[in-house]
């Protein structure tokens, strides 16, 4: 059974080249494919989505960038990047490039949001804590109805005593073990998120999502089925300060 430990060992099994300085470069990536298949599984445990949109999603980056590296091999996630732009598929939309993107915003919303959780009371309710972190990381790169869905899932979110039950696997699990291995998740899932971000940023790759479920609107197509449920209506929660990504490079 996949758990927040679990997916800690997954990740402690990524294969990182490093320089001579110790700093941490090439991921690689048939190592890293495998654990990011096993964080996939905390967007459900958490109820992050309401219809499976978002664990959906992550899944089928996984798919795309595995698709690339099958036909065009390479070790580490960086090279295949770095191949793909050099024979300019680099903004196709089933690119490995345009899938890393996408799936690393992912990775570090679920590090915000985790890290956020732990100021939450036990008995408490996460949906401000998932609010901030969509907003650091998902929002300002998504428009029109799939905020929408973004914001009926995070209407959903579970209580912060049923998050740690869910993700310790265990319904006896305490919050101070719950607090240690979202701190040892930070630990290293952190460091790959930033590289990957520092990477991509300095290729200049930065891809924006056009809206393509109002363009399908508007074509008179039909909307994927159960794709989201009407919002519940509440207060909008105000503007308070989620950490950035930034805070998780350390």
């Amino acid at each position: 059974m996949t758990n927040l430990l679990s997916v800690i060992d997954s990740f402690k099994a990524v294969i990182v080249e490093e320089e001579e300085d110790g700093s941490m470069t090439g991921i690689n990536v048939q190592t890293f494919l495998s654990a990011a298949l096993t964080f996939r599984s905390l967007f459900s445990l958490t109820r992050v989505q309401s219809t499976g949109f978002i664990s959906s999603d992550f899944h089928n980056y996984i798919n795309l960038i595995t698709s690339c590296y099958n036909k065009h091999a390479a070790l580490t996630i960086q090279g295949l990047i770095r191949d793909e732009i050099g024979r300019g598929k680099g903004e196709d939309r089933k690119s490995a490039t345009r899938s890393l993107l996408k799936l690393n915003r992912l990775l570090e919303y679920q590090l915000i949001f985790l890290f956020n959780s732990l100021a939450v009371p036990k008995t408490g309710k996460l949906k401000r804590a998932a609010t901030n972190a969509y907003r650091a990381a998902i929002k300002p790169h998504i428009h029109g109805l799939m905020r929408l869905c973004w914001k009926t899932a995070i209407g959903n979110m579970c209580s912060k005593e049923h998050l740690i039950q869910r993700l310790m696997g265990d319904d006896a699990a305490t919050e101070d073990s719950f607090i240690d291995a979202v701190h040892g998740l930070i630990d290293v899932v952190g460091p790959i998120t930033s590289i990957f971000s520092r990477f991509l940023k300095e290729l200049n790759v930065s891809i924006e999502e056009p809206d393509v479920y109002s363009n399908m609107v508007l074509r008179g197509d039909v909307l994927p089925t159960n794709m989201f449920q009407l919002p519940k209506t509440e207060t909008e929660p105000t503007e308070a300060a989620g950490i950035a990504s930034e805070t998780i490079e350390k």
